[in-house]
């Protein structure tokens, strides 16, 4: 099952706004590499801890949707109109329903509650307004450890909200859990500043 979804409040960014038909055609070929060493393991792994409704932010291409297994829906945001144009291409092999919106995670505008699982990655460097975008996420679900983000990316996070000793201990499990090299020396690096 497929939908089309358009939750708004407020205005969009016209950052948010933009197209880019260029980057949307090769970032799946940019990122088939680590697809394949570490990356779609990683997805999986973080994916699979899903459950109920799930709102992803920033979903891309649908790198994602492959992954969802046991849950009972799963919006899918995605304000760029190449990057949504390509992950429709994904919705036919999808076992899950999908619903796609194109509101920008700043502004999504769905009722505080609706999401039991919040999933996000490799999104939040690429926000308009990262602070709104958090500000709008955190009222989705009750629980932050409901929030499936990479981990340096939850840590950001948690730290946004004031949660600066949940953020170090998120760091700390993510050190633990590094998929990489890279990302174990970013961590390690947040860790130490």
């Amino acid at each position: 099952m497929v939908e089309d979804h358009h939750a708004v409040r407020g205005k969009f960014s016209l950052v948010s706004m933009k197209e880019h038909p260029l980057f949307a055609a090769v970032y799946d070929r940019l990122t088939a590499k680590a697809e394949r060493t570490w990356l779609a393991s990683r997805r999986a792994r973080l994916i699979a801890q899903a459950r109920g409704e799930v709102l992803e932010i920033g979903a891309g291409t649908g790198a994602n949707l492959r992954h969802y297994r046991d849950v009972t829906r799963v919006v899918v945001s995605e304000p760029d109109p190449a990057m949504r144009r390509r992950l429709t291409r994904h919705l036919a092999s999808v076992t899950v329903p999908v619903e796609v919106s194109d509101a920008p995670a700043e502004h999504l505008g769905f009722p505080d509650g609706s999401f039991d699982t919040v999933v996000s990655t490799l999104v939040l460097c690429s926000v308009a307004d990262p602070e709104a975008a958090l500000a709008e996420l955190e009222p989705l679900t009750t629980d932050l450890d409901d929030y499936r983000l990479f981990h340096a990316v939850r840590a950001e996070l948690l730290t946004a909200l004031g949660r600066t000793a949940e953020a170090r201990a998120a760091n700390e499990r993510a050190l633990a859990l590094a998929a990489n090299p890279a990302e174990r020396e970013l961590i390690a690096r947040r860790l130490d500043g």
